[in-house]
C-alpha cells in the first residue's frame, strides 16, 4: 500500500527492522531494474557504464548508514540467548545507558522480548516496559511507538485486558497514517474479535491524518473510509430499533467518511439489513462466466456482492457473530468469489454443464480457496486474521446459500465434505506461526463443527443431531 520505511519492521516476517534486514537486496534489484528499463527504452546497442550499486547510496536515503557504532555482536548474541526474566533485566540497565539506546537498540530490545513473552504475566510486564521506556526516552518512544503499540494492543487483545486495550488502541490511531499497514492488520484483529465501539472511536482519530494523507494510496484512503463509514451504520443497526437509510442522524455520521449517493445508499441498506427481504432466483445467477461479455460479468459480480452484503446480516443475526466480525467474512467472500469469477486463482473452478453453474460459482472450491489464504497470510501480505475469517466463512456461506435455496442439501453436503483435506492444512498452518488466539481457535472449531482437533463430517453431525 505505502512505501516501506527504512525503520519499519521488514515484510519478510524476520522481526527485523527493514533497513538491517532486505533493504539493500531490495534496492539493489530496483537498481538493475531500472538499469534494464532504461537500457530498452534508448536501445539494445547503447553501452552502458558499470554501476556498483554504493554509488547511490545517496539516493537510496543512506542505505549503509547503519549506525553500527552502538552495536556490539557479542552483547546481542547474549541477549537473545537469554530468558525473558534475564531479557528485562539487561533492558532496565540499557535504560540508562545512552550508547545502548536510540532508535535501532531500542526495536531490537523489544522485538527480542516479545518473541519471549509467552505468558499473560510476560506480557503484562512487557507493557510496563513499554510505559518506562516512554517515560524515560520520549523522544526515542516517538520513532518506535506504533511497531511497540502494535504489540501492546496484541497482547491485550489476546489476554483478554479490555481496560488496557482502548487506551493503547486509541494511541495508535494517531500514527495510523504513517503506519497505515500495520494500523489495518490490527484493525483486523480488532474486528474479528468485535470491538465495535473501539473501532469507531480509533478511526474517527485516524481519520483526521488519513483523509488528506500524501503518502498513502487513493483506494487505500479509500478503503479506510469504507470501513470507517461501514463501523457508524453497524452501530447505528446495533443501537436501534427501527433502522432507517434516511435517518438523518446516521447520514451525517456515515458522512463525515464519504459522500451518500441516497438512491445507491437505499439499496446498501436493505441489502445490509435484508429489509425488505429480496428473493433471489436460481435462474438469476446460473450462467456460465465464460459466455458473458465484460458489462455482463460486471453485472454479475454486482450481484453476488449484493448477496454477500445479505450474508453479513445472515451470520451477525443468525450465526451470532459481532457486526464488525460478519462484516471481515463478508469482504474477504466477497473478494474471494469475485476474484474467482475473473480467473486471477491459477486453478480455476471447471463449469462442466448447466446445472453446475451455480455450485461453481457460488461455492467455494478447495483449490482456489487454499490459494487466496496463502496470499492473504504471506510473509508479504500477512493479513492473518482475514484469511481465518474466509475460512470460517465457508460453512456459514454454505448454510446462507441453502436458506436462499440458491443451493440444494446435496451440494451442500458435496462441498462442504470437500474441505476436509484444507481444513488439516488451515490447522498446520496456523501451528506452523505459533498462532495463539484461542478466541479464534474456538471460533473455527464452531464453525466447522469438528472436535478435538479433528475434521467432523457435517452428515455425521446431522446424524447425531437427530
Amino acid at each position: 500500500m505505502k512505501h516501506i520505511g527504512r525503520n519499519e519492521p521488514c515484510p519478510c516476517g524476520s522481526g527485523k527492522k527493514y533497513k538491517k534486514c532486505c533493504m539493500d537486496e531490495d534496492r539493489q534489484q530496483e537498481l538493475q531494474e531500472q538499469l534494464v528499463l532504461r537500457e530498452h527504452a534508448v536501445g539494445a546497442d547503447t553501452e552502458f557504464p558499470t554501476f556498483d550499486p554504493s554509488d547511490f547510496d545517496d539516493i537510496f536515503d543512506e542505505v549503509s548508514d547503519r549506525e553500527d557504532d552502538n552495536w556490539d555482536e557479542d552483547f546481542w548474541d547474549e541477549y537473545e540467548a537469554a530468558g525473558f526474566d534475564q531479557k528485562i533485566s539487561m533492558l532496565k540497565k540499557a535504560f540508562d545507558n545512552p550508547d545502548l539506546m536510540n532508535g535501532d537498540c531500542a526495536f531490537e530490545f523489544f522485538e527480542g522480548l516479545n518473541r519471549s513473552a509467552t505468558t499473560k504475566a510476560d506480557r503484562k510486564t512487557f507493557a510496563k516496559m513499554v510505559k518506562k521506556f516512554k517515560k524515560k526516552h520520549p523522544e526515542i518512544y516517538e520513532q518506535e511507538a506504533a511497531y511497540l503499540l502494535d504489540h501492546c494492543i496484541d497482547h491485550a487483545i489476546l489476554d483478554r485486558q479490555l481496560d488496557k486495550l482502548k487506551p493503547w488502541f486509541l494511541e495508535f490511531a494517531h500514527f495510523a497514517e504513517s503506519n497505515i499497514d500495520t494500523f489495518n492488520s490490527r484493525v483486523d484483529q480488532l474486528a474479528y474479535h468485535g470491538h465495535l465501539d473501539l473501532l469507531r472511536e480509533g478511526f474517527k482519530i485516524g481519520w483526521e491524518k488519513v483523509e488528506d494523507s500524501e503518502h498513502i494510496v487513493t483506494w487505500g484512503i479509500d478503503e479506510f473510509a469504507e470501513r470507517g463509514a461501514d463501523y457508524e451504520l453497524f452501530s447505528y443497526l446495533q443501537s436501534t430499533s427501527d433502522p432507517k437509510a434516511n435517518d438523518a442522524s446516521l447520514v451525517n455520521r456515515m458522512e463525515n467518511y464519504v459522500d451518500l449517493n441516497p438512491e445507491e445508499f437505499r439499496k446498501y441498506f436493505s441489502h445490509i439489513t435484508r429489509n425488505p427481504a429480496r428473493e433471489w432466483s436460481r435462474e438469476e445467477l446460473n450462467r456460465n462466466p465464460r459466455s458473458l461479455r465484460k458489462n455482463e460479468l460486471s453485472k454479475y459480480a454486482d450481484n453476488v456482492a449484493r448477496l454477500c452484503c445479505e450474508f453479513l446480516d445472515f451470520v451477525h443475526k443468525e450465526a451470532e457473530k459481532s457486526y464488525p466480525k460478519a462484516d471481515l467474512m463478508r469482504k474477504e467472500m466477497r473478494s474471494y468469489l469475485i476474484r474467482r469469477l475473473h480467473g486471477q486463482f491459477e486453478h480455476q473452478p471447471t463449469h462442466r454443464r448447466q446445472k453446475h453453474y451455480l455450485t461453481t460459482v457460488l461455492c467455494p472450491d478447495p483449490k482456489t480457496l487454499d490459494e487466496c489464504i496463502a496470499q492473504l497470510m504471506g510473509f508479504m501480505n500477512y493479513r492473518i486474521y482475514r484469511g481465518i475469517a474466509l475460512f470460517e466463512s465457508v460453512p456459514y456461506w454454505l448454510r446462507f446459500l441453502e436458506q436462499t435455496g440458491l443451493i440444494d442439501a446435496d451440494a451442500h453436503n458435496e462441498v462442504y465434505n470437500s474441505f476436509a483435506a484444507l481444513h488439516e492444512d488451515m490447522e498446520q498452518l496456523l501451528a506452523d506461526i505459533d498462532f495463539d488466539d484461542e478466541f479464534a481457535m474456538t471460533e473455527l472449531e464452531l464453525a466447522w463443527q469438528f472436535t478435538t482437533g479433528h475434521f467432523f463430517p457435517r452428515t455425521q453431525i446431522d446424524a447425531d443431531e437427530r
